[in-house]
């Protein structure tokens, strides 16, 4: 068969309407401070350093709020989240005295996926050199976490993801670590926002496959998205986000197995989700893109990847604080990630199949919020079902032998409400992930499909097997 390999450019301009069965959050209620600017100082390294040696006094102080494991094989995996806990009666009473709390309001947060999340204070500026610091604890605990359960001394790579810590951030994460007895040889600053962590996995495993030497690895995925940064009156966007962070230890190419899978960049021209990050691009010892990674055309400036690591820029908002659309984030990624998915599936189908067999059926995919996981899952099955059906995707003609190996509709199981998290961005596919193997739905040997998306915007699709 010949299949026409989608591009981001096949997708049309507007994706389809929501489905009915769909509620997408309305509209933000953003208050903005016209006086202020989106302008933030880059903590400096010594301000940090000196915050990160008072922090280390007394690290007892910034012990976890809540934490889970899991183990899949020699895979260890972990997520755990910090500071105050709010649950969405907390955030209805905020709506209420800020008046707010319109039905629509009501029906965001009911809609959301979202039950609880754990939040920095509205004065604490997680900009600053102490919560920098902190950021740095944080990341070295989940990743000594995981690394303890493989009885690890030794770390081949450190990947640290993150939108809302500084570049260097991996470097002081190692350095804790060699305190507590855990040497570091390489590390690595993913800014994928969301997708940060499965692409730091994916991208280690496809190195190690095509003849890189990489060793025991700990991708690290964590964020605070909440404090001085987010309006309280935005409540759309305090319900959708929060602190917390993922880690997994994994040797690539031998605990995880990469088959297939597409990486593709489309830069947000528009900034769906406008948020302050905390690096620049670099300007300097630019290198080029892993070979699998598909940029559009145009996007080439706002994607840089160094010997440190991969950068995306993020369209800053206009004000102090985040902001984000609900529906035109969802137009986004409802735009491009059926397609792709789809199209992975089918390479699949084709190219491994007979070897493999059918895809396992359930799958790990980014939780951003409960409409955007159900919508993806809603169009993306009902490509599927139309290609059993009458033997087409897009413009090409699928061969019927390998439907057989294409499943009629994937699964990605919303478990943020039951794992007691919201969206952490960075670390939320490890929630994720975690979750899915404490309840039995990730198997090892068994093909599994993969998907990530997040700000900036990169998107993939990926099929793998835990070994």
């Amino acid at each position: 068969m010949t299949l026409e390999a989608y591009h981001p450019s096949h997708a049309q301009e507007e994706p389809p309407s929501t489905p009915d069965s769909v509620s997408v959050p309305t509209e933000q209620l953003i208050f903005q401070a016209p006086e202020q600017t989106s302008s933030h100082r880059i903590p400096s390294a010594e301000a940090t350093d000196a915050a990160l040696a008072k922090i280390m006094e007394h690290p007892e102080d910034y012990l976890f709020a809540k934490e889970q494991q899991a183990q899949l094989g020699d895979i260890q995996l972990a997520y755990a989240v910090w500071e105050e806990h709010r649950d969405n009666s907390w955030i209805k009473r905020v709506a209420h005295k800020l008046k707010v709390l319109t039905p629509e309001t009501r029906e965001m947060i009911r809609n959301s996926g979202f039950r609880e999340g754990y939040y920095y204070p509205q004065d604490v500026d997680v900009f600053s050199p102490k919560i920098q610091a902190a950021q740095a604890l944080h990341g070295a605990m989940l990743a000594k976490m995981v690394a303890d359960r493989r009885d690890w001394k030794h770390i081949d790579t450190l990947v640290v993801g993150s939108v809302s810590s500084i570049a260097d951030t991996p470097k002081r994460v190692a350095h804790i670590l060699s305190q507590w007895g855990i040497t570091v040889d390489n590390v690595q600053f993913y800014g994928q926002a969301c997708n940060s962590a499965l692409g730091a996995i994916i991208d280690l495993t496809r190195r190690s496959q095509q003849g890189e030497t990489i060793g025991p690895s700990v991708v690290v995925g964590l964020d605070s998205l909440s404090g001085s940064q987010v309006d309280p009156k935005d409540i759309k966007l305090m319900r959708t986000f929060g602190n917390g962070g993922g880690a997994i230890a994994f040797v690539p190419g031998k605990d995880i197995e990469h088959i297939t899978g597409r990486t593709i960049f489309v830069k947000d021209e528009k900034g769906v989700i406008k948020i302050q990050r905390i690096y620049e691009l670099p300007t300097e010892g630019k290198k080029p893109l892993y070979p699998w990674y598909e940029v559009t055309e145009g996007s080439e400036d706002a994607i840089v990847q160094t010997d440190a690591g991969i950068f995306v820029r993020m369209i800053a908002p206009e004000g102090p604080y985040a902001q984000m659309n609900g529906r035109a984030t969802f137009r986004l990624f409802g735009r491009h990630m059926p397609k792709l998915i789809t199209h992975v599936l089918l390479r699949y189908a084709e190219n491994f199949g007979n070897r493999y067999g059918r895809l396992w059926r359930w799958s790990l995919g980014h939780q951003p919020a409960e409409p955007v996981n159900t919508g993806l899952a809603y169009y993306t099955n009902g490509i599927l079902e139309s290609i059993h059906e009458n033997g087409k995707f897009m413009d090409s003609t699928v061969d019927k032998a390998i439907t057989q190996y294409l499943p009629k509709r994937i699964s990605i199981p919303w478990l943020m409400k039951k794992a007691g998290v919201n969206n952490i961005s960075a670390g939320t596919f490890l929630v994720h992930a975690t979750e899915m193997v404490n309840r039995g739905k990730i198997k090892l040997h068994r093909p599994t499909l993969l998907v990530g998306y997040g700000i900036g915007s990169v998107m993939q699709a990926d099929v793998v097997i835990f070994h």
